[in-house]
């Protein structure tokens, strides 16, 4: 009976159900920490309040120099001084894998920034910056987006309500947890006024205010050089040329074209951000200045010196004039190339309407002579008809559309410098924002960029520096026999050359001395201080 009873099948609810494994549900362990200080979709401004020295500066992204470009889809995020009215960058607060997380995006297109690009951290070898921290970085769209959340932080009285904010997905894996921050390190530094941001896991200190923008009050896609222009603007007919008020800065272009059969080495700081002016600002500029490529028909000793100049030789250094309300634009800076020898030339460029004083160029040894001759560029504006925005924008490593040499893309309304040189058909050379080549017309003649009118335009220095006729060593001329005998007819006593000898010893020690100062010098004045020169600089006329 007993066994019979154990055998019957049992009903269902006298089963007893087999153990079951506890569910976890996935729990967010910083959701007690998120606070609904942004709603999806939301456009804000991040301003860091809280954790530097540099209270108050706002995040951007921006594609205007070379530093600011990591490649062709990502660009590093810069923090910048509260000095201008288009620095506050709009960011875009999209919704997430989940409620609480955002994808960070750019809310307007301005300084060669396209919109939609999101925030990301680029820890990579060739970043090299840290073990425990990587740039921040905006990459194009098509690549998975990084996540944040918002740490929102309680406020103590009357303070503001900030955040921290955090990264909760990404590709890097590692960086998972760190934060946005600012640390001002070597490596992070742009110019006197902005700093490449950071994310790393020492950002518990770091607060920002997130400041709400109305999606009317965003600043229309312009760089940052004609904000003003189109602000002052008066629309003008279809037919008629923009009448455009210039923009308050204007670009200095310096070329060198080396001739002298060696390469010339920068003296002093070789990073723009780095680099001291009196009046201005460099935003680019060559280490080194390679030789020029002589005619293969000529002799190699006189080759640099007939070798015509290159008709599209890159740009030394670029810099923008600096705006006084009472002194207008100036602008003034030097720089030094020297060789091995010590031998090269210095460029000091000098721009100010009411002053008498001229750029010009010097060379440092004999044998060497300098041309400097300076010439106006025309304002252009990145202008192109119906249509061609998409698709006619981009800038290339050589003259044509290959998808494999382009190094850049223009957005309307940026300005740009053309380079130096003539056009190759339809392609036009350009310096800046970044060097290369772009499309200038379309096949039916129609400009895609227009000239600034009624505004004074950019100024080019070209110096040539070549090897100077009859005085190089290489360069030696026999006497002629009636003048060779006059020599050896009127050759100096014995005590006449051993007093020659003595001179000649004490000339080459203190030119020796004389060019290891100039050097010296050259590097002072390259990190901004004066050294040893008299001169004090002023503000206006020297």
């Amino acid at each position: 009976m007993l066994l019979a009873a154990l055998s019957r099948p049992q009903p269902a609810a006298a089963r007893k159900a087999p153990a079951k494994e506890p569910v976890v549900e996935a729990t967010d362990p910083l959701e007690d920490k998120l606070d609904p200080l942004v709603e999806h979709d939301s456009v804000v401004r991040l301003r860091l309040v809280q954790g530097s020295v540099d209270c108050g500066w706002y995040a951007d992204a921006q594609r205007l120099t070379i530093s600011d470009q990591r490649d062709v889809d990502s660009t590093f995020v810069s923090a910048h001084r509260p000095g201008e009215s288009c620095w506050p960058r709009e960011w875009r607060f999209q919704r997430g894998s989940r409620d609480s997380w955002f994808q960070i995006c750019v809310a307007s297109s301005r300084f060669s920034q396209p919109e939609g690009w999101s925030l990301d951290v680029a820890w990579s070898p060739e970043d090299n910056r840290s073990k425990t921290s990587g740039f921040a970085v905006v990459q194009k769209p098509g690549k998975p987006s990084a996540e944040w959340v918002v740490e929102a932080e309680k406020p103590t009285g009357n303070a503001l309500r900030t955040c921290r904010l955090r990264l909760v997905a990404s590709e890097t894996a590692a960086a998972i947890g760190w934060c946005l921050q600012l640390e001002r390190g070597p490596e992070d530094e742009r110019s006197e006024n902005s700093a490449f941001l950071a994310i790393g896991a020492d950002g518990e200190a770091c607060r920002w205010l997130l400041e709400p923008v109305e999606e009317q009050s965003i600043q229309p896609s312009i760089s940052s050089s004609v904000a003003e222009a189109l602000a002052k603007s008066v629309p003008a007919r279809k037919s008629a040329p923009a009448q455009l008020s210039g923009p308050s800065t204007r670009f200095y272009e310096v070329v060198v074209q080396n001739l002298c059969g060696r390469p010339l080495q920068l003296q002093g700081a070789k990073m723009p951000a780095m680099r001291k002016t009196v009046s201005g600002r460099v935003v680019k500029l060559l280490p080194e200045i390679a030789l020029a490529g002589a005619p293969v028909a000529l002799p190699r000793s006189v080759g640099p010196a007939l070798a015509p100049p290159e008709p599209h030789s890159p740009a030394t250094a670029i810099a923008k004039f600096e705006s006084h309300a009472t002194l207008d634009e100036m602008l003034e800076f030097s720089l030094t190339y020297l060789d091995s020898k010590g031998m090269g030339l210095t460029v000091r460029a000098h721009a100010h309407a009411a002053s008498s004083v001229r750029s010009c160029a010097w060379t440092h040894g004999q044998d060497l002579d300098v041309v400097s001759v300076v010439e106006e560029v025309p304002r252009l504006l990145c202008r192109p008809p119906p249509g061609y925005a998409e698709t006619a924008l981009g800038v290339y490593a050589k003259p044509g559309r290959c998808a494999a040499l382009q190094v850049g893309e223009l957005q309307p309304e940026d300005e740009v410098l053309a380079g130096s040189g003539p056009r190759e058909g339809r392609w036009l050379k350009i310096s800046y924002p970044c060097d290369g080549w772009v499309q200038a017309e379309t096949r039916d003649g129609r400009p895609l960029f227009q000239e600034y009118l009624q505004t004074r335009s950019n100024l080019r220095q070209v110096v040539t520096v070549r090897p100077a006729h009859g005085r190089s060593p290489r360069s030696v001329r026999l006497p002629e026999p009636d003048k060779a005998q006059q020599i050896s007819a009127t050759r100096p006593s014995s005590a006449q050359e051993e007093a020659r000898k003595v001179e000649a010893t004490y000339f080459n020690a203190r030119a020796v001395e004389a060019s290891r100062m100039l050097r010296e010098s050259a590097i002072l004045e390259g990190s901004g201080l004066k050294s040893c020169k008299p001169r004090q600089s002023v503000k206006g006329v020297f």
